[in-house]
């Protein structure tokens, strides 16, 4: 028995592999972001006109940041901006419209934004804001390490209820 269980931790831990930390924060922000380069999905919801910020402590080296957003209907109607501040003035993240399919939670998403920010000796605010279309689910995803600790690996046990729940909104 011992010999099995071993064998199934081994895949699941082998499966978040490819994976971003979920996250599911509560409230509208700013968000801090505690360790960038660890790779990191907050899960969220915007309106049109509403915006999300997210604080990224300085930069060492250049990290990946994307928006995404669901590849429904929905989704493919939504619009998205983000901007970054590193202290060295505002410009505008790279807007995309292409497919991506997440195996570990196996959801069909669209990136709208990818880009990279940092080095930094400043911290970044990273800000998101919903420009047109439905109301709805997105994600901010940042940071390329695959890490995951203990507490989050327990915290995969709800995340099919957890990302169902964000699907539907508040």
């Amino acid at each position: 028995m011992t010999h099995r269980l071993a064998l199934l931790l081994v895949l699941f831990v082998g499966g978040t592999a490819l994976a971003h930390v979920p996250l599911f924060p509560e409230g509208s922000g700013p968000f801090e972001v505690a360790n960038p380069t660890v790779s990191k999905a907050y899960y969220l919801w915007l309106e049109p006109g509403e915006s999300h910020v997210f604080v990224v402590p300085p930069l060492g080296r250049t990290i990946p940041v994307q928006v995404l957003v669901l590849d429904d209907e929905r989704g493919r109607s939504q619009e998205h901006r983000a901007r970054v501040d590193c202290g060295d003035g505002a410009r505008s993240l790279r807007r995309v419209d292409t497919p991506f399919f997440e195996p570990f939670s196996r959801t069909e998403h669209r990136y709208r934004v990818v880009d990279a920010i940092g080095p930094s000796d400043a911290p970044c605010r990273v800000e998101v804001t919903q420009t047109g279309g439905a109301g709805g689910p997105y994600t901010f995803s940042i940071g390329d390490e695959e890490r995951f600790s203990v507490g989050d690996l327990i915290g995969l046990i709800g995340l099919g209820a957890r990302l169902a729940a964000w699907r539907e909104g508040p």
